[in-house]
């Protein structure tokens, strides 16, 4: 027969609660563990210089949480026409004529296509 009965919980009063974020607030050694984090964070030499920023980091500057933003703005509907898909440039100031470099080649008659 198992100890543990269906359909009950294994701790029916709950977890305790713990004031182990205020304890470490007020101890009196606290200040100086912050110092020991910011000494490791500015020391180049020290092995675990990283980890000691990156515990600083996230507690001046936390990682952003996606969060929903609305915005409101003015829609304009319409429709965009598009130039013909091709390398050809229309120059209404050189009197229809494309310039040499965006001129197609003249075929040559003897060359064989």
């Amino acid at each position: 027969m198992s100890k543990f009965k269906k359909g009950k919980s294994g701790n029916p009063k709950g977890k305790n609660a713990s004031n182990f974020g205020e304890m470490i607030r007020n101890h009196p050694k606290t200040l100086d563990l912050v110092q020991k984090v910011f000494d490791i964070a500015l020391d180049d030499e020290h092995k675990n210089q990283m980890r000691a920023m990156s515990v600083l980091m996230d507690r001046i500057a936390p990682q952003l949480k996606a969060s929903e933003l609305k915005v409101e703005a003015k829609m304009t509907t319409g429709v965009i026409v598009l130039p013909p898909k091709n390398n050809k440039v229309q120059l209404s100031s050189r009197g229809g004529e494309y310039p040499a470099e965006l001129r197609e080649p003249t075929p040559d008659p003897d060359q064989p296509n």
